[in-house]
């Protein structure tokens, strides 16, 4: 009975411990917030991670929690979340069209004020801003830049005394000399549609120059989605195609589980157009591989007189959701995941651009890329990331088609001209 009782007694203490507690002030003035990001990779997570526990360390009233999600699932997962009203408080973001349509929608805080004060938004590379710039209001704060560029295998080229392609003919005649040796000459997997996407982009500025672009997306009289610079660049595409310089099945292989990149690192392919994140992927997948890796831009169309120095580019930002309940915290967790000592831990850890100012960059090709973009006579986001969402996915399908042949660049280009009409008229 004595053990019973002391028993009885401990427990009573625990349970008016647990009930004081949860009634003191402490406990009741706990809060949430909750962040989504894409970055599968572990290194890349892991830098995340230690800017939201500086985060924890100076907010130790604040509970973050940390979801994950591939890049494609991430995008449903937010449109279902934002439809919900339910968005998470801080959310991965690449700005252009895909936020604008939640700007509009009123689901994105804007954070214009906020950049101004200490000079929050000073630190950041000026353009990597206008990314998530919409009116006078800015609405997403950027961790990181990449640019897209042709990476390849520098034992193979060094192997058969082959040389980065200058121009458009100049790689058609190296796509036929490496088929003749065996090797695949450009790695892709379009699955996913979004890697060919890179190629499309980069042949109607090479034949057009970012202003048709602009244009047809302005809807100023005499241009439109389907002006002679898009079918244009559409047969060029097929003209790749045909002179067989992707693998067998490149729109059936699957991009997301390393199909591309594979191909490289075992030396069966020799190029790939990627973003400038691959070197740093290439390094911590496939160490030895990853130093034999150099870069090119994309050719120039000979007889074009657009600017051979335009990029296709973009970048990897956060927004808070204007739903948050805790929104002087959300904003302070904004900080910690993109300020300077992220920036750094994040070149540092993934070989990727900064988007802070000043960032210190050691490895020399990650210098070389970024001195790249700055020096760029225009950088031109993503067409998926630029348009309205149904506008972007269309412009993704009708390229996958042209690289199958189950479209003619022109009837590509007809498609989405019509929806334009639609949405943007």
């Amino acid at each position: 009975m004595k053990v019973q009782k002391i028993t009885w007694a401990v427990t009573t203490l625990l349970v008016v411990g647990i009930l004081v507690l949860a009634a003191s002030p402490v406990a009741a003035q706990r809060k949430s917030l909750e962040i989504w990001h894409i970055f599968t990779n572990e290194h890349e997570a892991a830098v995340i991670e230690r800017a939201v526990e500086r985060f924890r360390a100076d907010y130790p009233d604040v509970d973050v929690t940390i979801t994950v999600t591939d890049n494609d699932t991430y995008k449903t997962k937010l449109q279902v979340a934002m439809a919900a009203g339910t968005p998470p408080d801080v959310f991965n973001s690449w700005g252009g069209g895909w936020l604008e349509a939640y700007v509009d929608a009123g689901m994105v805080l804007p954070l214009t004020e906020a950049l101004a004060k200490d000079g929050w938004g000073d630190i950041y590379v000026p353009a990597s801003l206008e990314l998530a710039k919409f009116g006078d209001d800015y609405y997403a704060v950027p961790l990181t830049l990449a640019v897209v560029v042709f990476f390849y295998n520098q034992q193979l080229f060094d192997q058969y005394g082959w040389e980065p392609p200058e121009t458009w003919s100049e790689l058609l005649d190296l796509v036929a000399d490496m088929r003749s040796k065996g090797i695949i000459p450009i790695s892709l997997a379009n699955r996913t549609k979004w890697p060919g996407a890179f190629y499309f982009i980069y042949l109607a500025h090479r034949v057009g120059g970012h202003e048709v672009f602009l244009n047809a997306y302005n809807r100023v009289p005499g241009y439109g989605f389907d002006h002679e610079a898009f079918v244009r660049a559409g047969e060029l595409i097929q003209e790749l195609v045909r002179a067989g310089a992707f693998p067998p099945g490149f729109n059936g292989l699957d991009h997301d589980v390393g199909q591309a990149s594979a191909l490289m690192y075992s030396g069966r392919a020799a190029m790939h157009l990627m973003g400038s994140w691959f070197p740093g992927q290439a390094r911590a997948e496939d160490p030895e591989f990853g130093q034999h890796v150099g870069w090119f831009p994309f050719p120039r169309i000979e007889g074009s007189s657009a600017d051979p120095t335009e990029v296709v580019a973009g970048g990897d930002l956060f927004s808070v959701a204007s739903t948050t309940k805790h929104p002087e915290e959300a904003l302070a967790l904004l900080r910690y995941i993109t300020d300077e000592q992220t920036a750094a831990d994040w070149t540092r850890a993934t070989g990727r651009l900064p988007a802070v100012i000043g960032t210190p960059i050691d490895d020399p090709m990650t210098a070389d890329l970024m001195a790249y973009l700055e020096n760029a006579g225009y950088m031109q986001l993503y067409y998926d990331q630029f348009l309205p969402p149904e506008l972007g996915e269309l412009h993704k399908d009708t390229t996958q088609a042209i690289f199958g042949g189950t479209m003619t660049p022109l009837e590509a280009a007809r498609a989405m001209e019509a929806k334009a009409k639609e949405l943007l008229d």
